[in-house]
């Protein structure tokens, strides 16, 4: 084989490698969006069991009321090496009342409402003080009497 054809092919071979890393990949975390799945909860007549062996444990429940579970779903993009981007976000919202399922309420990237989480600071009200003020301020508050009574 001449050079010119083994460079070709070990071109042909890197590039094969290199167009296989850049395949799109589609994505989905949470629960199935299977229309005929939901179409099987029944306002009035399904209850929590019911429910969740239809769509399985809830994403998460409401932090103040247990009655109120959400299924979330996530679809997203990926490209290569490169991080996934969101395409679609859709929370499914069940009310219960006790035990039987109430309303189904849908939520996706229209009608949910934006989040802002802040920089990774919580903010409270209080003593702005440092460490230096705090270790000189609770220097000598200690009473001798009471360290004499530890020591015997």
């Amino acid at each position: 084989m001449s050079i010119r054809v083994r460079n070709f092919s070990k071109m042909f071979f890197l590039a094969a490698i290199v167009l296989c890393g850049c395949v799109s990949k589609d994505i989905t975390h949470g629960y199935p969006e299977d229309e005929s799945i939901v179409t099987k909860l029944k306002i009035g007549m399904t209850t929590k069991e019911a429910a969740v062996e239809l769509l399985g444990d809830p994403s998460t429940k409401s932090t103040f009321n247990s009655n109120i579970w959400y299924y979330i779903s996530t679809q997203m993009k990926s490209v290569g090496f490169l991080r996934p981007e969101i395409v679609r976000e859709q929370v499914m919202q069940l009310n219960f009342k006790g035990n039987v399922l109430q309303e189904v309420t849908f939520f996706d990237d229209l009608t949910k409402k934006k989040i802002t989480f802040h920089s990774g600071q919580s903010l409270i009200n209080g003593d702005d003080s440092g460490m230096l003020k705090d270790f000189f301020r609770n220097f000598g508050r200690f009473n001798k009497a009471s360290a004499r009574k530890n020591t015997n």
